[in-house]
């Protein structure tokens, strides 16, 4: 650490005997590389760091030993966090760009805190490919309340996927977030090899007993949510179907391919599953009935 302050204390010093070329050549390396120390003992460009904190603990600063240098205005890090210098930041990302780690966390928490201003000011967000698009391309969302498995998804539509797991729920239920899509109600397990699991389906031997389901979908459809209409309505749609679905055993090695698709288009590659629920059949193979991962809807 003191090599580091020495080094500071250098450029610190000779900055104002600088000619104003030479003081935009040092402002300039500081704007394009990451060569400030912070706190957290990371390296920040000067928009990306403060020279103090605020009220914000999660806002990156000068490391403490360092703070009292001049230079940090000379090549200008800002004072303290403010709406309009984390605008400007946001300004310089590209647009379409893969954001890193560091950066993708910093981008995650700013939209945490200012997410209406990001998106009626920068019009882009992050989406589900941690990509900075602009929110006119953005057709869907994913959230805390509708995960999904994003990485099986080809990747336009991850990029056509606003990521809102930031966020809390009373916030993307307004407007203008609430005209996504939600991912999860939209997309759709489809059978790959549909053709050999209906000829399955059509076996009465393939049939397995499992009177606990349709008795279960009797009862869900009793189900309220008196604050959620929407929810409550889907609940008993599923629960309708439910009560007329009829479990259909498959051998070790009988085939259950599904492809993820939305509106009819596939939007991710084929994968195998164990479990497949499908229009009013429930595809399960030998040792592995209900509950298993791979059931959808």
């Amino acid at each position: 650490m003191p090599d580091a302050r020495y080094i500071y204390q250098s450029i610190d010093a000779a900055f104002p005997r600088l000619n104003p070329e030479g003081q935009e050549e040092v402002r300039q390396a500081f704007r394009d590389a990451a060569l400030i120390l912070t706190d957290d003992l990371q390296w920040a460009r000067a928009s990306e760091v403060y020279q103090r904190s605020d009220d914000d603990p999660q806002a990156p600063v000068v490391h403490a030993s360092l703070s009292d240098l001049r230079l940090w205005s000379h090549v200008g890090v800002p004072e303290k966090r403010t709406w309009e210098n984390v605008f400007r930041w946001l300004s310089q990302l590209q647009s379409g760009q893969e954001l890193q780690s560091r950066e993708f966390e910093r981008v995650r928490k700013t939209l945490a805190k200012h997410p209406s201003d990001v998106w009626q000011h920068c019009r882009h967000w992050l989406s589900a490919a941690n990509t900075w698009v602009p929110v006119e391309r953005l057709k869907y969302r994913v959230t805390m309340q509708g995960l999904v498995r994003r990485q099986e998804l080809f990747p336009h539509v991850r990029e056509a996927t606003a990521d809102f797991t930031m966020l809390k729920a009373e916030v993307y239920a307004t407007e203008p977030l609430t005209r996504l899509r939600e991912l999860q109600e939209v997309i759709e397990e489809r059978p790959a090899n549909l053709r050999e699991l209906l000829a399955y389906a059509l076996t009465p031997a393939r049939h397995e007993p499992a009177p606990w389901i349709p008795e279960l979908g009797r009862q869900l459809q009793r189900v309220r949510f008196a604050q959620d209409p929407a929810l409550e309505q889907r609940c008993r749609e599923l629960a309708r179907r439910m009560s007329d679905t009829i479990m259909v055993r498959l051998r070790k090695e009988d085939k259950l391919l599904v492809e993820p698709s939305i509106d009819g288009t596939p939007v991710g590659p084929e994968s195998a599953r164990d479990v497949l629920w499908y229009d009013q059949y429930l595809f399960a193979r030998e040792g592995k009935k209900g509950g298993a991962r791979g059931a959808d809807r």
